[in-house]
């Protein structure tokens, strides 16, 4: 038995696929160099309460004052998602207070690499610390980028002695050997 095709149609119809529009996010926007502030716990949430002159002299050559704030106060900041990251931290923080305070655990190099660490119970601050970040903008609202620890609160340290982003950079650049 023969089938004739000829008297067979064949149409084929293209779909047009359908475009998913994405929330557009604007890209994180760094305000100031390296700035120190303090954390505090407010009902529950950290933020970082920065000094306005600590950040009034530490702002790139493109950004204006008003951009923060448009008048002359120190700041509560709540901290960035990703300053809550605990994998690249040696000293990390219990979430919630124990009867002996914020419990902290010092990690091994081989703990931060393979230690399975709760990120719903351990932070890498915790109150009453002095921290090191910037401040940012996030789909214009100010928040803190964490980037390291200080000291706790109540210590002397010498703010003009720490390194800023273009020191850090040099000091890295020569202890690589890559002057």
């Amino acid at each position: 038995m023969r089938v004739n095709l000829s008297n067979v149609k064949l149409k084929l119809k293209v779909v047009k696929p359908t475009k998913r529009i994405e929330p557009k996010e604007i890209p994180p926007k760094k305000l100031t160099k390296l700035v120190n502030g303090k954390v505090v716990l407010i009902d529950g949430k950290y933020y970082c309460f920065v000094q306005y002159y600590d950040f009034n002299e530490r702002l790139f050559g493109n950004t204006d004052i008003i951009e923060i704030t448009d008048i002359a106060k120190s700041l509560n900041l709540p901290f960035t998602e990703e300053s809550y990251d605990i994998r690249r931290f040696r000293t990390i923080f219990t979430r919630d207070k124990t009867k002996y305070g914020y419990l902290s655990l010092v990690r091994t190099e081989s703990q931060i690499v393979f230690g399975n660490y709760n990120p719903d119970k351990y932070i890498p601050f915790a109150p009453n610390w002095i921290v090191r970040g910037w401040i940012v903008k996030i789909n214009n609202v100010l928040q803190f980028k964490f980037r390291n620890l200080v000291t706790i609160n109540g210590y002397d340290y010498r703010y003009k002695g720490l390194l800023d982003d273009d020191e850090f950079e040099w000091f890295k650049a020569n202890k690589d050997g890559k002057k």
